[in-house]
């Protein structure tokens, strides 16, 4: 019996795009496999964030970032953590991740973005604008976690 699931073998390395509300995978050809078959993404900037209700100030959300077997990225995202107050918005707190349920995608990471006295919107907030904090996580083999601590 073959392995069918969808993995990612490398690390992506995603960071912020060249231009306002993208990211990148940089330095790194990705592989990974959707159904057992096997492709390859080299480094590619403008990758569009394509997913999401707005954020509020002081929340946290997690996106995952998916390839499909053409290499086009997209996002999903995931659920919104609030906080009544920016004192406890700073603390590190359990974030929920997004669950990819499309069998013709593979997850290669999430970009998690901290919003602060601002709100975010997928494709519409620049991703570096003030008040907002993002940071890339990459997966490399088995990606389905559940929570990270941010």
């Amino acid at each position: 019996m073959s392995d069918q699931r969808n993995r990612c073998f490398g690390k992506a390395v995603l960071a912020e795009g060249s231009a306002a509300n993208e990211f990148k995978t940089t330095t790194n050809t990705i592989t990974y496999t959707i159904k057992g078959k096997a492709y390859t993404k080299a480094p590619t900037d403008g990758f569009a964030m394509t997913a999401g209700t707005t954020q509020p100030a002081y929340s946290k959300c997690a996106y995952g970032v998916l390839l499909d077997t053409s290499g086009n990225a997209t996002t999903i995202q995931g659920p919104i953590k609030t906080f009544s107050s920016a004192a406890t918005y700073s603390a590190e707190s359990v974030l929920p991740l997004p669950e990819n349920s499309n069998p013709d995608k593979c997850l290669i990471g999430y970009i998690v973005i901290q919003t602060a006295a601002t709100t975010f919107t997928a494709a519409s907030t620049d991703i570096g604008a003030a008040n907002i904090t993002e940071s890339f996580v990459d997966c490399d083999g088995d990606a389905p976690q559940t929570v990270i601590l941010y």
